[in-house]
């Protein structure tokens, strides 16, 4: 036995040997320049120079060209400024940019190709510095950074894209500096097996500097990335009814944006699905941290988001299913000036369901009141469904009024979505309305300034459940929730901090079968009000702890 475990032993550690010989060749064989079963193709060789004034567009495609013809390799830039247009990638290349090296766009927009796919959402912006079409086994490498130098002084009306990637297959950016596009950073169209590995992008010179935007890809991941971007700094898109975003994973990044750390949307013809966003942080984002928008007929379903920290944002989440109705069959039809009304009959409306929120703490700013507090809405007749949120706590900068929370939020139903346009919520935590199937676990709201409007409104709602929901109040006149339109409800184990008028108002006689079970009241008034006429069927308010 003991000889039998000491060979054991040996194939094991032989195994381990092996392993590890192998992983640090795989190491060795990443595009450093130094592993001579890679070839280099040195973009000094093809005629590359440094200096402000060289444009050295030709040289490098030369590289790229040649690399591709000899079965692939690495096209290396050496340390050093280099200047250049549009560099075109192609099967089997690793651009590598090593450390102390610099890729720069030129400043003339007519060394930007106008030969490559664009945008139908934007195509004002068609041209980009790195672009690659139905090309496979492409890597974007290296320590050093690609910086487009898009300043407004220089691009006004066209504007590159940093990089685009079309039809592409097995595509890797890691470990390098993007930075300074003239619009968005990164566009994937309809690409499959792609990976973002600790990569840094910084683009805040522009408006619509968005990080990474995605649209109909497949097999996606994005791991240990920080981006810092003006506009969105992850956006998925979906433009096309045939090729779906689906499988895809973001972990172990930082966002910061003016606008929305991770956003799907608003583009939404086809599929979204089984999306998991986990273990991020996402700071300083002007416009909901997180944006989940259907609008054009597609469908969001499947999508988890876990372990997440919100520093400074302004409205955690925002969720929209509309009927603005968009085609996407060619750019120039694009007109986001128009309501979208003729569009609802000829375009079905889409669904939003099976959306997972766990493990988020929130701290909320506010500079703009619209843009506080959560929102999720569908449309009359067309509910979100099954919305969880699970050990989420929220804290809120509070300030709102009596005024504000007896206000109506308009349907908006075909418009451009954006949460502010919806203006001050009548709820400071979150105003929910056409929905259908949701559930609070262990979710708990605070703030700081007095607030006078209640932590929770639904409308319109059906098959909701409270576990151990806990929310502050500040005024023992103001209601802690309010329903509208409500039915099949249970709250259990739940409470309030805070004296309370009452810990839900109901306004009217459209709800019906709610459950209140072994909840604390003994800080409310009382636990059910209703307005004056208003007869509820099948309230039950049982074994609670009430107030003396």
């Amino acid at each position: 036995m003991r000889t039998l475990v000491k060979i054991l032993g040996v194939l094991l550690l032989s195994l381990t040997v092996a392993f590890n010989c192998s992983a640090q060749k795989d190491l060795y064989l990443a595009p450093d320049g130094n592993d001579s079963n890679v070839t280099i193709f040195n973009i000094q060789d093809f005629g590359a120079k440094t200096g402000k004034h060289v444009i050295n567009t030709k040289a490098i495609q030369k590289a790229v060209d040649k690399c591709t013809e000899q079965g692939g390799g690495v096209v290396q830039i050496p340390a050093g400024k280099y200047v250049t247009g549009t560099i075109v990638l192609k099967d089997n290349v690793t651009l590598n940019v090593v450390a102390g090296a610099e890729l720069l766009g030129s400043y003339n927009i007519e060394d930007y190709t106008e030969r490559v796919q664009t945008s139908v959402e934007a195509p004002s912006f068609s041209q980009c510095l790195i672009y690659a079409e139905n090309a496979k086994n492409v890597t974007v490498s290296g320590m050093g950074t690609i910086n487009g130098r898009g300043f407004p002084r220089y691009f006004k009306e066209k504007r590159p894209m940093l990089m685009r990637f079309i039809e592409c297959n097995n595509l890797h950016i890691e470990d390098i500096t993007l930075k300074n596009a003239g619009s968005w950073n990164t566009h994937l169209v309809f690409c499959d097996q792609v990976r973002f590995d600790n990569v840094n992008i910084y683009n805040r010179i522009q408006p619509n500097n968005d990080g990474i935007d995605f649209d109909g890809c497949s097999n996606l991941m994005i791991s240990g990335c920080i981006i810092d971007s003006r506009d969105d700094a992850i956006c998925g898109k979906s433009t096309s009814t045939t090729h779906p975003c689906e499988n895809i994973i973001v972990d172990r990044c930082i966002m910061s944006s003016d606008c929305s750390g991770f956003k799907l949307g608003t583009s939404s013809r086809g599929r979204y699905n089984n999306i998991t966003v986990s273990n991020c942080v996402m700071k300083n984002c002007g416009m909901s941290a997180i944006k989940l928008i259907c609008v054009d007929g597609g469908s969001i379903n499947n999508i988890s988001f876990s372990n997440i920290v919100m520093d400074s944002v302004e409205g955690p989440v925002f969720i929209r299913l509309g009927a603005r109705g968009k085609l996407y069959k060619k750019a120039k039809e694009q007109d986001y000036s128009t309501t979208g009304i003729d569009a609802i009959s000829s375009t079905p409306v889409g669904t939003i369901k099976n959306i997972m929120f766990s493990n988020i703490q929130a701290s909320v700013v506010e500079t703009d009141t619209a843009r506080a507090g959560m929102l999720i809405t569908g449309i009359k007749g067309h509910y979100i469904e099954n919305v969880t949120f699970n050990n989420v706590h929220v804290f809120y900068p509070g300030g709102g009024t009596v005024k504000q929370a007896l206000r109506h939020v308009p349907e908006l139903a075909a418009v451009y979505p954006e949460k502010a346009w919806f203006g001050i919520l009548p709820a400071y935590g979150l105003y929910a309305r056409h929905i259908k199937n949701m559930t609070l676990n262990n979710v708990s709201f605070d703030f700081v300034s007095p607030e006078m409007r209640p932590s929770l409104f639904f409308l319109d709602a059906k098959d909701l459940e409270f576990f151990h929901f806990e929310a502050k109040a500040s005024d023992n006149h103001t209601s802690l929730i309010k329903f509208e339109d409500v039915s099949d409800v249970l709250f259990q184990n739940c409470l309030n901090k805070g004296y309370a008028g009452s810990y839900i108002e109901i306004k009217d006689d459209n709800c019906s079968n709610i459950r209140l079970l072994s909840n604390d009241f003994s800080q409310v008034a009382m636990p059910v009000k209703l307005e004056k006429g208003v007869v509820v069927k099948n309230l039950k308010v049982q074994c609670n702890m009430i107030q003396k």
